[in-house]
């Protein structure tokens, strides 16, 4: 079955750029991996989805339900819905000073990544959005 991942962000984010850097250092480790990149329909700061199969005996789609791992770039892009769509037993990674409370109640492990506070500390933001490609 692999290791289903998405990757969730608004357009200059990075979203794209991780999800390629993930999928270029797995497969020079030796693993089957598959990687798409998905858009909403905006010109800019619009949603964008990377999703990630690893290892996954020739399946390419990552499902809407049964992810293993879910990193959302912005806290906005939480519902319950997509916090359901996780394994009981699966991660999610936000960015985030702190777990906000409402992913907590998802039942799911949860890490929380400053990460628009470590992209401002090094000049990594741009406008509004901080940039991390």
């Amino acid at each position: 079955m692999g290791l289903r991942v998405i990757i969730e962000g608004f357009g200059g984010q990075g979203v794209k750029s991780a999800g390629d850097l993930l999928v270029t250092t797995l497969f020079n480790t030796g693993h089957r991996v598959h990687g798409i990149t998905l858009y909403e329909p905006l010109q800019m700061g619009g949603l964008v989805t990377f999703s990630l199969a690893i290892d996954s005996d020739g399946d390419r789609v990552v499902p809407a339900y049964d992810r293993d791992v879910f990193i959302m770039m912005h806290r906005r892009l939480f519902t319950r819905a997509e916090g359901e769509s996780v394994r009981p037993d699966g991660l999610i990674i936000v960015n985030a000073p702190e777990v906000p409370p409402e992913l907590s109640e998802t039942g799911r492990r949860i890490a929380a990544v400053d990460a628009d506070t470590i992209a401002r500390e090094y000049n990594l933001a741009r406008a509004s959005v901080p940039n991390l490609s």
